[in-house]
C-alpha cells in the first residue's frame, strides 16, 4: 500500500478537525462563555487543555505539504533529470501560483461577504486611508499579512505565510537532505530546539520528517510491518499502538514543551493509523478522504462562520461535540460550494492557464 494523495487526505481530515476544535475552544474562550459551551463527560478544563494541544494540527499540514512536494519533486525534476537551477525555480512558483489562486478565489468571496461582520472591510483597511488600505489589502491577498506585520480579514490566515515560506525552503531542504542525509534532520533538530519561534522555524523538523519519510518510504515500511500473521489482528495492534502514541504525546506536549519534538512525531503516528484503518476499513478512505479534500477551504473560511458571522448559529447546540458537528458540516458543505462555483466561473481552468505560464 503506498500512502498516496487519498492517504493524505485522511490524514488532512484528522488535522482540520484538529484545528476546529482548537479555534472553537481554546481560541475563542470568551465565545464558550457567552454561549455557555459546556462538556457532560469531561471535565471543562480538560476539554480546554485539549483543545490548546490540538495545535499539532499545524505539525501536521507541515508535514503533508513536506511529504508532497518532496515526492512532486522527485517526479518533476529529479527523475527527469533536469534538476537545474531553473528547474527548482518554477517548480517553486508553480506550486506558489496553484496555492495563490485557492486563496485568492476564497479571499475575493470573503472581501464580498464581509458586510457581514459590523464595520465590514472598511474597519480592516479604511482606517488607514486609501492608499495604504489598497496597499494592505493586496499584502492580504497574497497572503504575507502576517508576515509583515499588516491588517488581515482573518487572523486565522497566518498559517498562509508560513504555506507560502514552505513552498520555497522545502524544495531547498530536500536538497540539502540528498547530500547530507539523516544529518540535516539532526542538525536541524539541534539548531532550532529551544529557539524563539517565528511560525517557520517551529516546523522545520516537522518538514524534514516529511522529507525523510518521503525520500525513505518509511510509512509504505511501517504498513508492511507484520508482527502478528492474521492481517486484522496485526492491523488493529498496529492501530491501537499508534493510537496510544498518540494519546501519550499529546498527554507530554500539554504537561512539557516539547511541542518542537512532538509534532514532528504525532504526523508519523496519524499516518501510519490512516493506512492501518485504510486497509481494514476502506470505506473510512471514502469519507474522511472527502472530508480531507476540501481541508484547504474549511481552514480558509471556519473562523468567519464561527466567530465573524454566525458565533449563535455554531454555538447554540453548548455541548462542545455538537458544536464542533455543526461547525465541522457547515465549513466542508460551503467548502463544496466554493469547488463548485469554480467550476462554474471557470476559475480552475484560469489556474490551470496561470500555471503554465510559468513553464
Amino acid at each position: 500500500m503506498e500512502f498516496d494523495i487519498r492517504k493524505t487526505n485522511m490524514v488532512k481530515c484528522m488535522a482540520i478537525i484538529l484545528m476546529l476544535i482548537h479555534h472553537l475552544f481554546s481560541g475563542a474562550p470568551e465565545l464558550c462563555i457567552k454561549y455557555g459551551t459546556e462538556s457532560r463527560i469531561f471535565a471543562w478544563n480538560d476539554i480546554m487543555a485539549f483543545s490548546e494541544a490540538c495545535k499539532i494540527c499545524v505539525g501536521m499540514f507541515v508535514f503533508l505539504t513536506a511529504f508532497g512536494i518532496t515526492r512532486a519533486y522527485r517526479v518533476e525534476c529529479v527523475e527527469t533529470g533536469i534538476a537545474s537551477g531553473n528547474a527548482l525555480g518554477k517548480f517553486c512558483i508553480k506550486r506558489y501560483v496553484k496555492l495563490e489562486m485557492n486563496f485568492l478565489f476564497v479571499y475575493m468571496l470573503t472581501i464580498m461577504t464581509y458586510f457581514l461582520r459590523a464595520g465590514g472591510v472598511r474597519q480592516i483597511y479604511g482606517i488607514f486611508g486609501i492608499k495604504r488600505g489598497i496597499l494592505y489589502a493586496v499584502i492580504d491577498a497574497l497572503g504575507f499579512a502576517i508576515r509583515f506585520s499588516t491588517p488581515t480579514l482573518n487572523p486565522t490566515w497566518w498559517y498562509m505565510s508560513t504555506a507560502v515560506l514552505l513552498v520555497f525552503l522545502i524544495p531547498i531542504l530536500v536538497q540539502l537532505y540528498k547530500k547530507y542525509g539523516i544529518c540535516t534532520i539532526v542538525c536541524c533538530a539541534f539548531f532550532f530546539s529551544g529557539r524563539s519561534y517565528d511560525g517557520v522555524s517551529e516546523y522545520v523538523l516537522c518538514m524534514c520528517v516529511g522529507i525523510f519519510c518521503a525520500e525513505t518510504r518509511v510509512l509504505e515500511k511501517m504498513y508492511r510491518k507484520r508482527y502478528i500473521k492474521q492481517n486484522i489482528f496485526n492491523s488493529c495492534v498496529k492501530m491501537l499502538v499508534y493510537l496510544s502514541l498518540i494519546v501519550f504525546l499529546i498527554y507530554v506536549r500539554i504537561k512539557v514543551d516539547l511541542h518542537f519534538f512532538v509534532d514532528a512525531a504525532i504526523p508519523v503516528l496519524c499516518s501510519g493509523f490512516c493506512m492501518e484503518l485504510s486497509s481494514l476499513f476502506p470505506v473510512s478512505e471514502k469519507v474522511m478522504g472527502f472530508i480531507g479534500e476540501y481541508s484547504m477551504n474549511m481552514f480558509l473560511i471556519h473562523t468567519l462562520i464561527f466567530s465573524y458571522y454566525f458565533p449563535q448559529y455554531v454555538y447554540r447546540p453548548k455541548n462542545w461535540l455538537a458544536v464542533l458537528f455543526v461547525l465541522l458540516v457547515t465549513s466542508l458543505i460551503l467548502s463544496i460550494v466554493i469547488e463548485k462555483l469554480k467550476e462554474l466561473l471557470g476559475y480552475k481552468i484560469i489556474t490551470e492557464k496561470v500555471i503554465r505560464c510559468v513553464n
